[in-house]
């Protein structure tokens, strides 16, 4: 099965191995090997998807797999709005994000392509080779033209961990270029006895 959806600035293709064609409303419901794929190179993978031809989204209650030049999401149940500009994962979520950031969380977690921001709810673990972050809401904010993680802010319950350095507070804000990290709301720094944390500034 081989579908297109075409619009002004891209162009949605869809293909499966099966698929049901709703001749009333032009609704399509595809199973097995499922791709779609945009000239902007955004790539949906899952074990089935529903197309309502109306509203231009996509809609899965399967595993679902979402990839764009150094992103790759993946989580249980999925929905993409108009040529996969926006994106949510319901639940489940793991993200990878090159070279070596993984980001996991309950769900759901929202994308924004068009500006560049991702929106982790539920349990979010953030995790690279400088440490980790947890927190109760991280929205992550990308650099428009590498797709870098410029800036990371976590909301409730925020922890932060660096070898066996911990900070503690209501929300926190981390800048991913220069690795400051500026903590607020009842912060709390608990260092090792020999470590210091030159970069973490604490605001009440």
């Amino acid at each position: 099965i081989i579908a297109k959806s075409y619009r002004k600035d891209t162009t949605v293709t869809l293909t499966a191995d099966d698929g049901i064609f709703n001749l009333q409303n032009n609704n399509v419901h595809l199973e097995k090997n499922v791709i779609a794929v945009t000239t902007e190179g955004t790539r949906l993978t899952s074990d089935s998807l529903d197309w309502e031809a109306k509203s231009q989204t996509v809609k899965t209650d399967d595993i679902v797999t979402i990839e764009k030049e150094n992103f790759e999401a993946t989580g249980k149940g999925g929905i993409g709005k108009p040529q996969l500009k926006q994106v949510e994962l319901k639940m489940d979520v793991t993200v990878k994000v090159k070279p070596n950031t993984v980001i996991n969380c309950e769900g759901p977690l929202e994308v924004d392509y068009d500006k560049d921001v991702a929106v982790f709810n539920g349990d979010v673990k953030v995790a690279d080779v400088k440490g980790e972050i947890y927190a109760d809401k991280i929205t992550v904010y990308f650099e428009p033209k590498n797709r870098k993680i410029d800036r990371v802010n976590a909301l409730g319950n925020v922890k932060i961990v660096r070898g066996n350095n911990f900070t503690f507070s209501k929300k926190a804000e981390y800048y991913a270029l220069t690795s400051k990290v500026i903590l607020t709301g009842e912060p709390r720094v608990e260092l090792c006895p020999k470590g210091s944390e030159k970069n973490v500034s604490v605001r009440d």
